[in-house]
């Protein structure tokens, strides 16, 4: 048989360079073996399950917050998971945060909420930060870090509170104090205090140094038992030795006797008043006023909601439709800021419809009990 060109060539090659050409072509086989064969099945790698708790916010930024006692922050969470979760600790980076939940076990589809608060008397100026961890188990352990942000500004000269509401309703008088205070070196020295309303007397009551330090002064405000039905505005000005505040002005709303009936809207309002409670360690308790819409007047709604003196936060939220063609709307109210005060406070929510008119609710802001603990 003759031997071929090929032949001839692969018989002259030497050891090394046979070894070369078989390493050259292990590749190819390989791959011819597995595209004839198919890829070997690999196992799936098991996917972690999440963390069955979820909150509404991990990051409050409150940004530069007013002169205020205290900054609040409310975290709110939701159990999203299938197992039972098990709270056991907030474990937070300052001990001033002071976070308390009421529950410790959370079903599936259950939410709940805790509070941050801060005391900003005792803190620096400037930007704050604060964390909170949260441990808990769904039944595996876990942990989740929240942050609280805010900045604190420059405290000088604070009126608390910043208007005064009186609901003269049974003949009797009524007194009420404001608070000035003024966090600088060289505080002010207030001089007199005086009303324009005939109706209402003011007395420079006391002046002195807190326990955190701070110069502060009380004015006391004495309404008659007896003003005119409907209501009234005043104004209490405080004057003072700094030419930089020179004359402290405070409203007032004086609330007579009801006048006669007049036309008013055909909405219902309820409670006719609210009451809130002070807490010496966590935010006070929330409340809400249902307004009900009559179903004769379908274009009829609530457009504004504002409280008179600051002291409470109204805030609109969503409405329902009832079987009878009326509509409700809800109104949540809770307190702006915590206010170390031993005596009652007021304030005036104004409700205002897109017809024009309006309706008032009166809230009445209850100290602590002396004897409350936790």
């Amino acid at each position: 048989m003759p031997r071929t060109p090929l032949f001839t060539r692969l018989q002259s090659l030497r050891s090394a360079d046979w070894s070369l050409l078989i390493a050259a072509l292990i590749p190819c086989g390989l791959s011819l073996v597995f595209r004839v064969a198919g890829a070997a099945p690999q196992e799936l790698e098991e996917i972690p399950v999440r963390p069955a708790l979820v909150f509404d916010q991990y990051l409050i930024d409150l940004g530069e917050i007013p002169s205020e006692p205290y900054a609040i922050a409310r975290y709110r969470f939701t159990n999203r998971g299938s197992e039972t979760i098990h709270v056991k600790s907030l474990e937070p980076s300052c001990g001033c945060l002071q976070p308390r939940l009421e529950r410790r076990e959370y079903a599936p589809g259950e939410s709940g909420d805790f509070v941050l608060r801060v005391q900003t008397a005792g803190e620096p100026i400037g930007q704050r930060e604060y964390f909170v961890r949260v441990h808990y188990e769904d039944p595996q352990p876990r942990e989740v870090e929240l942050t609280f942000r805010l900045s604190l500004p420059e405290r000088k000269v604070e009126v608390l509170p910043k208007a005064l509401v009186f609901y003269q309703l049974n003949g009797q008088p009524s007194t009420q104090d404001v608070t000035i205070r003024d966090y600088r070196d060289r505080p002010l020295t207030v001089l007199s205090a005086d009303c324009d309303s005939p109706f209402v007397n003011v007395d420079l009551r006391t002046v002195q140094t807190n326990a955190e330090g701070v110069t502060e002064a009380v004015i006391s405000v004495l309404v008659a038992g007896q003003i005119p039905p409907g209501r009234q505005r005043a104004l209490v000005v405080a004057r003072t030795s700094d030419p930089q505040y020179p004359a402290i002005p405070v409203p007032l709303i004086l609330e007579g006797p009801p006048e006669s009936e007049s036309s008013r809207t055909g909405a219902a309002v309820s409670p006719a008043q609210l009451q809130l409670v002070q807490s010496e360690l966590e935010e006070a308790t929330e409340s809400q006023i249902r307004v009900t819409l009559p179903a004769e007047d379908p274009t009829l709604s609530v457009i504004r909601v504002v409280s008179a003196s600051g002291l409470v936060q109204p805030q609109l939220l969503g409405g329902t439709r009832a079987d009878d063609g009326t509509r409700q709307v809800l109104v949540q109210v809770k307190l702006q800021a915590l206010v170390k005060s031993t005596a009652a406070q007021r304030d005036l929510i104004v409700l205002t419809f897109s017809d024009g008119s309006t309706r008032e609710v009166p809230v009445t802001i209850a100290p602590a009990a002396a004897t409350e603990t936790r």
